[in-house]
């Protein structure tokens, strides 16, 4: 692979692509692994009303958190260029989901290269 192609590559994986919506994000790196583990404690504690009692309060306070989610990691706004305006449980979800997959493959392939480092350079770890 040149070392063009590879750059450009690696810039793609860095950058999350929704809806029109370029955003940079890199699990490696300090800052955006923090915003994200924030953010995402902040949604998993959010309490939304009983969908049994409120359905249209439930979607509202869950796509509320589904939103803010977004512009805690990536700035305010990020959640409308992403998401748009609508309070669609499903395009929020949609959203969210492609996030996560985005994320996880930041994830696998970083330690895919730390297991690879290990068995090429740690001793008894490498090819005999």
């Amino acid at each position: 692979m040149s070392h063009q192609l590879e750059r450009e590559v690696k810039m793609d994986a860095y950058t999350f692509k929704y809806n029109d919506c370029s955003l940079a994000f890199d699990m490696d790196e300090y800052e955006d692994a923090s915003r994200y583990n924030a953010a995402l404690k902040k949604l998993l504690t959010t309490p939304c009303p009983d969908r049994r009692i409120s359905q249209h309060g439930y979607i509202q306070a869950y796509c509320r958190a589904i939103r803010t989610f977004f512009d805690d990691i990536f700035g305010e706004g990020a959640a409308e260029q992403l998401i748009g305006k609508n309070q669609n449980k499903r395009t929020h979800d949609a959203a969210y989901n492609a996030f996560l997959k985005f994320v996880s493959a930041q994830v696998e392939e970083s330690d895919r290269r730390v297991n690879d480092a290990i068995k090429k350079y740690a001793p008894g770890g490498g090819e005999k």
